[in-house]
């Protein structure tokens, strides 16, 4: 940044591009890059170098923009903040089913349709002929919320995310003792040396981003893969320090604080991918519930890609590896995290203990053209005539007799 080049502006503005084209948060973040760079060289020095890089980062910007406002109908630059701000702030009810409200929330232009509310069905066929629709455009499914600002909303999810911060801290303790103990000797007083810490402290400018981006998520939303890349930034700064140091020593201690953190970070890494190592050398299924096997037992009983079937599940069926594994189209679903969330458990209970709910419900499925009823994470055993437990998962299977002859 002291002696910025061409070749390294354009770079910045690829990678800023390439975050923004990742995550939309990098577009607000791309703009507190520049105001850094202002800051920290002066509008003389850094004119020049900053047009270069706005100017590639807008080269992947515009070409979005225009792609994604023609897709959704208006100048926009991306949905996903203000859904997400919705969600998590406002407490908008999500992720299928919402039918409107609560008060002053507004309510869905095109709602997912509702077959039936007791217990509730769904219907998400149309408009688009994927494999799971309310998860493939969120945004359509709820244009319609009346975007607003509440000061109480937004202090309680910034408490409720410093409270998840300490969870996501938690999972990094042996890397974070580390870059502490680094930060302590990479920045503690040596004697000679008069600077002290200052020539690192005055390049604060450089953890302005980070500090930046992690403030705006405790805003919305904290998980640890959305602070990952800060905090990786953020790490960097004792070996800056270390940079400065003069003599053997310096070498020395960097060796050794490389070696540390590089042992933290196998460690860390180990604890958390210990469960999926084990379950891959024992060639079990990593999915929750089973989901391959269920892929392929609808694969085995004829199944093809494209077919319509239903879901019966708890829940909302967001990450339903068996249907993307079987490429089936899932068209309606029994079950939902927005409409009804605390009945769910008794919505399963009124459709596979009475004969009569049920047989209701399968009509409305093959109206939809299910060709079968796939039943995922049923905490209970089912009873019901025609259901198939698929082995080595918690799923069950019902074809639909009159669908498939019809469609066959």
């Amino acid at each position: 940044m002291s002696r910025p080049t061409a070749g390294n502006a354009a770079l910045l503005g690829v990678v800023l591009g390439l975050g923004f084209l990742s995550k939309a948060i990098f577009l607000t973040l791309s703009g507190i890059f520049f105001l850094v760079l202002l800051g920290f060289m002066g509008w003389r020095r850094s004119a020049a170098p900053l047009l270069r890089t706005v100017g590639v980062f807008l080269l992947f910007v515009v070409p979005y923009g225009v792609g994604l406002s023609w897709a959704v109908g208006r100048p926009t630059l991306g949905e996903a903040g203000t859904l997400n701000y919705a969600f998590h702030v406002n407490h908008l009810k999500h992720w299928m089913g919402w039918q409107g409200g609560p008060k002053g929330l507004g309510s869905p232009v095109h709602p997912v349709q509702m077959l039936s509310t007791h217990p509730p069905v769904f219907a998400f066929g149309e408009p688009f002929h994927v494999t799971y629709s309310p998860q493939f455009n969120m945004v359509y499914w709820y244009e319609g919320y009346r975007p607003f600002f509440s000061f109480r909303n937004a202090a309680q999810a910034v408490l409720v995310n410093l409270r998840t911060s300490k969870y996501v801290f938690q999972e990094i303790i042996p890397v974070a003792i580390v870059v502490v103990l680094c930060f302590c000797i990479a920045f503690w007083p040596r004697a000679g040396d008069r600077v002290g810490a200052r020539p690192s402290l005055s390049q604060w400018f450089l953890y302005l981003p980070s500090l930046l981006g992690i403030f705006v998520l405790l805003l919305i939303h904290v998980e640890g893969r959305y602070v990952a890349g800060f905090l990786c930034v953020l790490a960097m700064a004792p070996f800056l320090r270390l940079d400065s140091w003069r003599g053997p020593l310096r070498s020395g201690v960097r060796t050794v604080a490389l070696l540390l953190l590089v042992m933290a970070s196998v460690f860390n890494s180990a604890e958390r991918l210990r469960g999926a190592v084990r379950l891959a050398v024992a060639r079990t299924d990593m999915q929750s519930g089973g989901q391959w096997a269920v892929a392929q037992y609808l694969q085995g009983l004829g199944l093809k890609a494209g077919d319509r079937v239903a879901s019966v599940s708890p829940g909302n069926d967001m990450r339903c590896t068996w249907a993307y594994a079987s490429r089936v189209h899932v068209v309606a679903a029994l079950g939902n995290d927005a409409y009804d969330p605390q009945n769910q458990i008794e919505d399963l209970h009124l459709f596979f203990d009475d004969p009569s709910t049920q047989e209701q419900v399968l009509q409305l499925f093959r109206k939809q053209g299910a060709l079968a009823v796939v039943a995922t994470e049923i905490p209970f055993d089912v009873s019901s005539q025609g259901w198939q437990r698929v082995p080595g998962s918690k799923a069950w299977v019902l074809l639909l007799g009159s669908s498939v002859s019809s469609s066959r």
